[in-house]
């Protein structure tokens, strides 16, 4: 942390970023999640503004933190903190379309945990909509739609058309 090349900055937050990803997802416990997602916030901070080393590198900074931090409460089952990152990150043309998109759908993912049938749909059919080439080989709209109880069959024969996921209703 007490560089200041923000080409440098930029690849530590992804590579803290990358670890706390993995640990929310791989079985380590919610505690290392945290802790390396609260260095990639510090870096974030740090940096100020969206950042990539080089012209093809994933941009890092306070934005794409709040995304992560969102698939990282997602992950660990924090629907408490997901409902409260829905309220505070606001994602803007600086943050990849692949980036917003995934966060998106952990936004989506959250509104079917909390019931919230219809903005889950509206959520998933933004992301269909915004992004159709990346959603078609994503795994999680599959999840959202199998789990999407309180919508309509036709919308959802409608999304997952959209999402190019087969409809098992139940």
């Amino acid at each position: 942390m007490s560089e200041h090349d923000p080409d440098r900055l930029s690849v530590y937050g992804q590579l803290v970023t990358n670890a706390a990803v993995a640990a929310s997802r791989g079985g380590s416990s919610p505690d290392a999640a945290r802790e390396y997602l609260s260095q990639a916030h510090a870096v974030g901070a740090r940096l100020g503004v969206e950042h990539a080393r080089g012209r093809h590198a994933q941009p890092f900074g306070p934005l794409y933190a709040g995304t992560q931090a969102m698939s990282i409460a997602v992950a660990l089952g924090d629907t408490g903190g997901a409902l409260r990152l829905m309220d505070t990150v606001r994602l803007d043309d600086t943050v990849p379309l692949a980036t917003r998109a995934r966060y998106g759908l952990d936004v989506a993912l959250t509104h079917v945990e909390c019931r919230r049938w219809d903005q889950a749909a509206d959520t998933l059919e933004k992301v269909c909509g915004m992004a159709p080439a990346w959603v078609r080989h994503q795994m999680l709209p599959g999840v959202i739609i199998s789990r999407l109880a309180g919508v309509s069959v036709a919308r959802l024969r409608g999304l997952a058309r959209a999402a190019g996921v087969p409809l098992a209703v139940r």
